[in-house]
């Protein structure tokens, strides 16, 4: 494969605060990469230094394809889009002064792509989380794009729209594009067709990590809780199924469940009022996570 981006020796600071100390790696074509790391580690941060949203302090960003069309699909959703996909599609292929015919073209080869031609008239603001997600990452693709950067596109979305989404993934992947997503939840990672590689921000460094793609090992979760209430609950549950957990004194918890109904267990948690901040198959990346 192809280099088309390479990352040298970046750091990215702010407010005098590193965020990321001279990290190295490189992307090539056609692969999808998918980087992983608690709240907080970088990883956005990462994303925009890779996009050119955000400026680098020091080190260098060098693109080895020209040209590289890069499309960003943020994690905030726009809410309350007046237009339908084919307006707003339309509305962004105008703003980025595409030709119009090739706008037109692509407008309608997305919509057929994203399965959207019985809504292609409908307004965005009546649409479900999982097809706004849709109609955001079309919108990124509208000026032919060859870098897809997303940004936690699996936040808030049902099972259904996480598969939808991964099986659109593929075929973009399947057309030549390149992918660059980050995630706290293993969704994606466990389609051993379409993660290539899996990135890990901690400590300021970036770092690959193996990836599994077996959907029945033990899994890893990270987790916070806000109320005394809520962790006294928490601590029979865990008792109850006897399983072990690590406690810290931010309200936050940390656990390897040793029993195969992970999703089970994950609903139980967030109905007595847990916030899972990160969520992962228990491998090598984990292990790579959790070390010290």
């Amino acid at each position: 494969m192809n280099k088309i981006i390479e990352i040298r020796n970046v750091t990215k600071k702010y407010n005098n605060h590193i965020i990321l100390d001279s990290i190295s790696f490189s992307l090539f074509n056609n692969e999808v990469v998918a980087i992983v790391g608690k709240n907080g580690s970088g990883k956005s941060t990462l994303l925009k230094l890779i996009s050119g949203m955000a400026k680098i302090d020091f080190g260098q960003v060098r693109k080895h394809v020209n040209p590289l069309h890069i499309g960003f699909v943020p994690e905030i959703l726009p809410t309350n889009l007046p237009f339908s996909p084919i307006e707003y599609l339309t509305y962004m292929g105008g703003i980025q002064k595409l030709p119009k015919e090739y706008v037109k073209k692509k407008v309608n080869e997305l919509i057929e792509l994203f399965q959207l031609k019985d809504k292609a008239d409908s307004k965005i603001k009546d649409f479900s989380k999982g097809m706004k997600q849709k109609v955001l990452i079309m919108q990124a693709l509208v000026g032919d794009a060859n870098l897809l950067i997303m940004d936690e596109p699996l936040t808030g979305l049902d099972v259904k729209s996480q598969k939808d989404l991964g099986g659109i993934l593929l075929k973009l992947k399947e057309s030549g594009i390149s992918i660059v997503f980050t995630c706290h939840e293993t969704k994606l990672l466990e389609n051993e067709n379409l993660v290539d590689r899996v990135l890990l921000v901690k400590n300021q460094q970036v770092k690959e990590v193996s990836k599994t793609t077996n959907s029945k090992m033990l899994y890893n979760m990270v987790f916070t809780i806000s109320s005394n209430e809520s962790i006294d609950d928490i601590h029979h549950f865990f008792i109850s199924i006897k399983e072990r957990y690590k406690e810290s004194d931010s309200k936050q918890m940390e656990v390897t469940f040793t029993r195969p109904y992970t999703s089970s267990i994950l609903n139980i948690l967030l109905k007595k009022g847990a916030s899972i901040e990160f969520l992962a198959p228990v491998n090598s990346f984990v292990n790579e996570f959790n070390r010290q």
